[in-house]
């Protein structure tokens, strides 16, 4: 690849962002498209160049990055009307950095090769943390002299590059990798939970195990913030939730029994069900309703409206601008509200002295038989769900 060439990146979201930021940083130049219009106002702010589609991403950049949420929005940004491969050129190359189904992986490569594109399945572990320090760990599936070619562009933003076999590999080991995650994950909650049901501080019993048999990058990740409470989400339990269900549908595949994948992924199946496909995957069991919650953009929150609501940009936008309206008039008025899609919210003064100030007094929304925090103006406080009558 020609040092620091144009390349095109599709999927601005929680890792998406942060990974169009470190390549900019490493000297590219980008191109780039979001179906939320907000995601590609924050990167052009870093100097990104909007684009009107995937297909105008890939007719300006010779390399094209997509960092999508699934198997049916990989094959939608890549070979669908306006994507990738329609505005792609014979030798250029995709490099498709989603989680998706090992499957598609190879029925995308089959379709670049058809047009003499390469192509590479490049998904990454590391979530949020990894993707603004550019130390993701990056598992790829490919024929290796394309992943040379490209694997010092892989540099920008990952720290381990590893090429796992062939078309298909990077998304095998990155269930395997989703696996281990979400069984530690759990298991990390149940005896910090059983410690402190037993009268244990949980803190003082993470200090004692972490450096032995028991102890792990997850353990050592997400053990602090279960303790402190700290929920604020590097991945949502709806795309982990999606993981599992690659991985169960790769093993009746190749007729291996998942058993501890199949459990959790019935937990994350219930999770969502009770509406809490947005919050974190660690607050589960240690969920503190009111507490010390992630704070989220407005853009944030138009992207997930997009992406749960089938919603373009002007959409998403429009009703997230509806929202804090319909909020801000509520908490001077105190009076009920629908805000479109929402669900009916009962609104409670929680600040008595700012509670004619829309921009600094809070207000605890209840949807049905959830309590979430919510500060209106421009930063939204709180877990991010759906509500639902």
């Amino acid at each position: 690849m020609a040092d620091k060439e144009r390349v095109g990146f599709v999927g601005l979201g929680i890792m998406g962002k942060h990974m169009v930021r470190n390549l900019i940083k490493a000297g590219y130049s980008l191109t780039v498209y979001d179906v939320v219009a907000t995601a590609m106002e924050e990167v052009a702010a870093d100097g990104a160049s909007p684009a009107s589609s995937s297909k105008e991403v890939a007719e300006k950049a010779p390399t094209v990055i997509t960092m999508v949420p699934d198997s049916a929005d990989s094959e939608a940004a890549i070979l669908g009307p306006d994507g990738v491969l329609e505005g792609a050129s014979r030798g250029s190359v995709v490099i498709d950095m989603s989680s998706i189904a090992p499957g598609t992986s190879q029925k995308i490569a089959s379709a670049c090769e058809a047009k003499g594109v390469d192509f590479l399945d490049a998904p990454v572990s590391g979530g949020e943390p990894g993707a603004i320090a550019g130390s993701l760990a990056i598992m790829v599936g490919g024929k290796k002299q394309v992943f040379d070619r490209y694997v010092g562009l892989l540099n920008a933003m990952g720290a381990s590059i590893v090429l796992c076999g062939g078309y298909g590999a990077g998304n095998t080991t990155k269930l395997a990798n989703q696996i281990i995650v979400a069984a530690n994950i759990e298991a990390v909650a149940e005896a910090l939970v059983l410690a402190k049901k037993a009268g244990l501080d949980p803190n003082v019993v993470f200090q004692a195990i972490k450096g032995g048999l028991a102890g792990s990058n997850v353990m050592n990740a997400k053990a602090p913030m279960m303790i402190a409470g700290d929920f604020t989400p590097g991945f949502r339990i709806k795309l982990h939730q999606k993981d599992l269900h690659n991985a169960l549908l790769t093993g009746k595949e190749l007729g291996v029994p998942l058993p501890v994948t199949s459990l959790i992924q019935q937990m994350l199946g219930s999770l969502m069900n009770d509406g809490k496909q947005q919050i974190p995957r660690l607050t589960r069991r240690l969920f503190i309703p009111g507490g010390n919650l992630q704070t989220i953009t407005k853009s944030h929150l138009a992207r997930i409206l997009a992406e749960e609501n089938n919603l373009n940009g002007t959409q998403a936008k429009d009703l997230v601008d509806a929202f804090f309206q319909a909020l801000a008039e509520s908490i001077i008025q105190g009076e009920k509200i629908e805000a479109l899609g929402f669900g009916v919210f009962r609104v409670k003064e929680t600040n008595p002295k700012n509670s004619r100030n829309p921009r600094t007094g809070e207000a605890v929304l209840v949807p049905a038989r959830r309590k979430v925090m919510f500060k209106p103006g421009k930063v939204l406080k709180g877990a991010l769900m759906k509500a639902r009558e």
